[in-house]
């Protein structure tokens, strides 16, 4: 046991030793690149879930492997001493960094504008979508390749299977730190029936209901206040009548990714949608400046958590912290230009900010550095940014904040509604519980190896 305890000791040196970097490295421009420029730097802020997606080792599954890769050498890892990327620079296996944003581009795009501006949002969800997709497969892979290094020292039988489970059972699903429920109701007012459904969620959108200037705490109260919706068919008592909606929060994510939808459709002075020559709603682009701040306590905004959060939280604090900042300027979100602010993850370096707009990299001040001159908190103090030249006023579109407080104890990130977490519960309940045999599996497993080390030394 002391044996495993200083191997242990040591891979927690190895990581911390490189996972330390002062900022991340600049992606070069080219091909209409800068939203997927823009969405990679504030994805490596997602610092668990891209811890727990490595530990599939995902070696030739593209774009898994190559997702991480790419988050690794902007982090400075396995790279040179330069500022930024180039376009041609390979990313894994003859890939370049050009060839996975075209990809991409290429799956978002209409087919006659293949390589044009695309939406950092869309982006977003995309290439979550293609690596979650992967995940069942990698799990696979991981047993096999697992399977196979234990018979190699000797495992076989019933201990095979108990040692393959136990370290199957350290393999975290990654996206439980970015999904989330929302507890959604209606109450028909002629029966009282309750309707109630949980919709998942990996961005919450928040749409504007006014050209006004807002606070992102308003916001959010305004896309979660009660609502009544007329010609409602009861599932009770059959009619079609008025009833009160309501949506909560029913689950916490590690980080919650926040979309200030600011795509509007364009109507006319009677109402009616403005429609284009091809029969498509036209939109016009919302630019009103949104206030936010470095941390979000969700306890403190009425009528946006579920009861059952409620219950678990006691008045407790619920605190998200920023992480980073994507920002556009132009006239719609699929043309302009787009550039991210990220905060450092090298604990020599807390509370710095960055801003990158592509491979040009600038200081942007502290979380707690309140001069007028810093980027980030003219930005957040103002809901404008003119930090960028050629874009003023261009305004904050997805904003990324992590959980970063639970009232005084270990944060609980999968408090949830009842229905959610009677899906989630058998998987949470194995991973956190490791049997007194699985720990003598891998005991067991340990002391075969170093008795092999030793037969070789002699």
């Amino acid at each position: 046991m002391k044996l495993y305890f200083k191997h242990f000791v040591l891979v927690i040196i190895i990581i911390s030793y490189r996972s330390g970097h002062s900022k991340n490295k600049g992606l070069e421009w080219g091909d209409n690149s800068c939203y997927f420029d823009a969405s990679v730097q504030a994805l490596s802020t997602l610092k668990d879930f891209n811890a727990n997606l490595s530990q599939y080792n995902p070696e030739n599954y593209p774009p898994t492997s190559i997702y991480l890769n790419l988050i690794n050498l902007i982090n400075g890892k396995f790279t040179t001493d330069n500022e930024y990327l180039k376009s041609d620079y390979e990313i894994e296996g003859g890939i370049s960094l050009r060839n996975f944003h075209l990809g991409f581009s290429q799956e978002l795009s209409k087919e006659d504008e293949p390589t044009g501006q695309k939406d950092a949002s869309e982006f977003i969800l995309k290439i979550l979508s293609n690596i979650e997709k992967q995940i069942p497969e990698l799990r696979q892979k991981f047993e096999a390749q697992t399977k196979q290094s234990l018979q190699s020292i000797g495992i076989k039988g019933k201990d095979l299977d108990e040692a393959i489970q136990a370290q199957l059972n350290q393999l975290h699903d990654p996206f439980d730190k970015l999904n989330f429920f929302t507890l959604n109701s209606k109450e028909c007012l002629n029966c009282k029936h309750l309707n109630e459904q949980t919709e998942p969620h990996r961005i919450l959108i928040l749409n504007f209901d006014s050209k006004e200037a807002s606070d992102i705490k308003d916001l959010l109260k305004l896309n979660f206040r009660d609502s009544q919706i007329s010609d409602y068919k009861c599932d009770n008592c059959h009619k079609n009548v008025t009833c009160n909606g309501t949506k909560k929060i029913a689950s916490l994510p590690k980080y919650l990714i926040i979309h200030l939808s600011r795509n509007n459709v364009k109507k006319d002075a009677t109402g009616s949608i403005i429609f284009d020559a091809s029969g498509d709603p036209t939109y016009e682009l919302i630019s009103t400046p949104i206030f936010f701040a470095f941390e979000i306590n969700l306890n403190n905004i009425k009528n946006i958590l579920s009861n059952d959060i409620k219950k678990e939280l006691t008045q407790k604090p619920l605190k998200y912290s920023l992480n980073a900042v994507i920002v556009h300027g132009g006239e719609s979100v699929n043309s302009g230009h787009y550039w991210a602010y990220a905060k450092s993850n090298d604990p020599k370096d807390l509370g710095s900010w960055y801003l990158y707009n592509d491979q040009y990299i600038s200081d942007a001040g502290k979380d707690k550095d309140l001069k007028p001159n810093s980027m980030i908190i003219k930005v957040m103090q103002t809901g404008l940014d003119n930090n960028v030249t050629g874009y003023p006023n261009a305004t904050p579109y997805v904003l990324f904040y992590e959980l970063a407080e639970v009232g005084k104890d270990e944060p609980n990130f999968d408090i949830s509604w009842h229905t959610a977490m009677q899906n989630q519960l058998p998987q949470k309940l194995t991973q956190l519980k490791t049997s007194l045999q699985e720990l003598k599996a891998k005991l067991q497993i340990l002391q075969e190896k170093l008795g092999a080390l030793r037969k070789k030394l002699g």
